[in-house]
């Protein structure tokens, strides 16, 4: 689909805003608050794979396209980097048989620009899609969850901005595929994500380098 909604509080309903240039689904969608947008990236038109990229200014209700990615992609792991660049990690490529790509990405938002990662230990890491990323330190990102070829995993990993490497990292307490975004609060990393049996709250403390499920947390 092309249509986006807003829900304006005002008046307790969804109310439409400007169409999407290019409709699409299974894409990747972050905020930016600097300069107050929203950056869509791949997706599917449900035969072909998107390399095409668009955001949403909101203060002017518009969408502009972008550059394109260097490998057409959806349900990739997306994060905003020091307000100056957006980080794209691994994400779906063929339906059937599905494959996942282990190419990463960066875009410089003043640039207009993406960038191939050569990442120097690509081994040690897991590429999925419908994984989440954050950055968690001015040089690092968290990348966690998803699903490989077969089945949802419990991995996380480190990548390393300076020396582009990713590095494993504690593990979730439960296996957990994650569509929805990433809210930090204090010391703290919040998503809503699916294991094999329900949704579940993961909790990432960033000082203490942990996860923890919250148990009580019912949707």
């Amino acid at each position: 689909c092309d249509w986006m909604l807003e829900y304006v509080e005002e008046h307790k309903q969804l109310e439409h805003r400007a169409n999407l240039n290019d409709p699409r689904s299974d894409f990747t969608a972050i905020y930016e608050s600097e300069k107050d947008r929203i950056y869509v990236i791949g997706g599917n038109d449900a035969k072909n794979f998107y390399k095409a990229c668009e955001y949403y200014d909101i203060g002017i209700d518009e969408w502009v396209r972008m550059d394109e990615l260097n490998v057409a992609r959806d349900s990739a792991a997306c994060c905003i980097f020091n307000a100056k660049f957006i980080y794209v990690f691994s994400g779906r490529i063929k339906f059937s048989p599905k494959e996942i790509t282990d190419v990463c990405e960066v875009y410089d938002i003043e640039k207009n620009n993406w960038e191939t990662i050569n990442v120097r230990n690509k081994q040690s890491w897991v590429p999925c899609d419908l994984a989440m990323c954050y950055q968690i330190n001015p040089t690092s990102i968290l990348i966690f969850g998803g699903f490989d070829r077969q089945n949802r995993t419990n991995a996380s990993f480190v990548y390393n901005t300076n020396n582009k490497t990713i590095e494993r990292n504690a593990e979730l307490p439960t296996v957990g595929s994650f569509s929805t975004m990433v809210f930090q609060i204090e010391d703290a990393l919040y998503t809503v994500g699916w294991n094999n049996q329900k949704k579940n709250l993961y909790k990432y403390n960033i000082t203490g380098g942990y996860w923890k499920v919250d148990e009580d947390f019912t949707i």
